[in-house]
């Protein structure tokens, strides 16, 4: 046998064991569904194991970049880790980022992924909503990215129960959209804001005044129980 028709057989043979293994290792299916149920599984694993490759390689290799390479690098590990949903990773990033470039044009995204990795964390409030000031109070009022970085401060403050202190940063947020920038983007962040608003307008607002008639035949009005936890349900004789 020459050489070339060795390494062709070996090839064959190579080609065929490939083709066996994934024959063999390829599950039947009973229809569409399971089929793309797997492989779309398959295919998250696969990705998620590429990301996880690629964070701890661009990690290994950040302590020898420097300037713009070193600023890409970590950016670009902060997504992947955030990919990951390895929140302590970002915060690491995030704050050795902001400890090398605190100047940096990015410092204010930055500081935002540090504020919401906190939160996932559940880092003490203080902390998390410094974070959110500091993302935008390096920005001036004029830099289009103001209003989402106030917005996702507006957010926070609504999940931690400070609504009051959210409608102001809202107002603020809806200030800083100028009139010249209403773009699609734009118009975007103002539903956000309205929506937002409206929701808390309407969690501030008193209960609307009625009198009703409970199962007893009690006349009750929710001014009797004000100062108190009432929870009313509303439903018709139809719906048991």
């Amino acid at each position: 046998m020459t050489r070339a028709t060795g390494t062709m057989v070996v090839g064959l043979l190579l080609t065929t064991g490939f083709l066996c293994s994934a024959r063999a290792e390829s599950p039947e299916f009973r229809d569409l569904k399971g089929w793309e149920e797997y492989y779309s599984s398959a295919e998250t694993r696969f990705q998620r194991e590429l990301d996880r490759k690629r964070y701890d390689s661009l990690v290994r290799m950040l302590p020898r970049l420097t300037g713009d390479y070193h600023v890409t690098a970590i950016r670009t590990a902060m997504s992947l880790a955030e990919r990951l949903g390895d929140a302590e990773s970002v915060a690491t990033l995030a704050r050795t980022f902001l400890k090398d470039y605190p100047e940096n044009v990015y410092a204010s995204d930055v500081w935002v992924d540090l504020a919401e990795s906190l939160e996932t964390l559940g880092a003490p409030t203080g902390e998390i909503s410094d974070a959110y000031q500091a993302a935008f109070a390096r920005s001036n009022t004029k830099n289009r990215d103001r209003p989402r970085r106030l917005i996702s401060f507006a957010e926070y403050l609504i999940r931690s129960g400070d609504r009051s202190k959210a409608k102001s940063v809202l107002q603020e947020a809806r200030d800083s959209i100028l009139p010249d920038t209403l773009t699609p983007s734009a118009k975007i962040l103002l539903d956000r804001i309205r929506i937002h608003m409206k929701n808390l307008s309407f969690h501030d607002a008193p209960p609307p005044p009625f009198r009703a008639k409970d199962l007893d035949g009690k006349v009750r009005s929710p001014a009797a129980y004000k100062g108190r936890i009432l929870l009313i349900d509303f439903w018709a004789t139809w719906c048991a």
